[in-house]
Formats: structure tokens, sequence, C-alpha cells
């Protein structure tokens, strides 16, 4: 295949994902960041751009600066109980023989069991007579064998 045709059905399987983020990441980023730098109560057509002056109030406000301090105080108990206790349960699993096959089986399955369900998903869409494949012969004339060929034909 030409590169131009490459690069046109590499822009087609990817533009989901794009528009996708763009609807849902790059669109509402971008106002709040707008309506931030705004004086609107939400109801009014009239509204005044401030630009940073709401963030200069905001960080001259006693809450706004207690929250920070919250958060602050939230952190440095939090990480280090967290992080102990967490050395101490692998201490202790490690130091027990008899029971750590077992936990680490319980503890690892979940993350397993995902990647493998994962796979089958994927293999179920990619497999040469799935749905999505059969679309693409159908429609545009592509025959790729996803799974058995490793590049395209």
């Amino acid at each position: 295949m030409s590169d131009k045709r490459t690069n046109g059905l590499g822009w087609f399987f990817s533009s989901p994902y794009l528009i996708y983020a763009v609807i849902f990441f790059l669109v509402p980023l971008v106002s709040s960041v707008y309506l931030a730098c705004t004086n609107w109560n939400l109801i009014s057509p009239e509204y005044d751009f401030m630009g940073l002056k709401n963030f200069m109030k905001a960080m001259k406000r006693p809450d706004v600066f207690a929250a920070f301090i919250n958060t602050f105080k939230f952190m440095a108990l939090f990480i280090p109980i967290s992080l102990g206790l967490s050395m101490l349960v692998a201490v202790i699993v490690n130091s027990l023989p008899k029971f750590r096959g077992l936990y680490l089986v319980g503890f690892f399955l979940p993350y397993l069991a995902s990647g493998v369900i994962s796979s089958l998903i994927a293999k179920g869409i990619l497999s040469y007579n799935s749905a999505f494949n059969v679309f693409l012969r159908e429609k545009w004339g592509l025959d790729i064998d996803w799974l058995g060929s490793p590049c395209l034909v």
C-alpha cells in the first residue's frame, strides 16, 4: 500500500479516540479554564472577563489556604501510614511460606483475570471472521488478517 493510504487508514482507525478526547477532554478543559477567568453567574447573558484576578483573589482567601493545609496534613499522615502498613503486610506474607503462595494467587488473580479477559475480547474483535473484519471487507475491500500476518498486505 502507498504511504498516503496507510496514513489515511491510521488516522481513520485513530479517529474514534481522537474525537472522544476532543469532545470529553479538550473542550471541557478549555471551557472550564475560560469560565474560571470570567465573572459570570452562569445565568445572565453578560459576563466580565477577569483574567487571572479570580485566581489571585482565591489565593488570598483563608478558606482556600486552609484547604491546602488540610490536604497537606492528610497526605503527610496517610502516605506514611499506608506505606508502613503495606510494608508490614509484605514482610508478614514473605515470612509465612505456608500461606505465601495462596496469598500471592489471591492478590494477583484480579490483575491476571482482567488482562486475560481484555486479550480475549481483543482476539474476538480482531479475528479474521469477526463482525469488524467482515465489515471492513464488505465496505472498504480491506482484507486484513490482524492476528495471522505480521504486516499489512
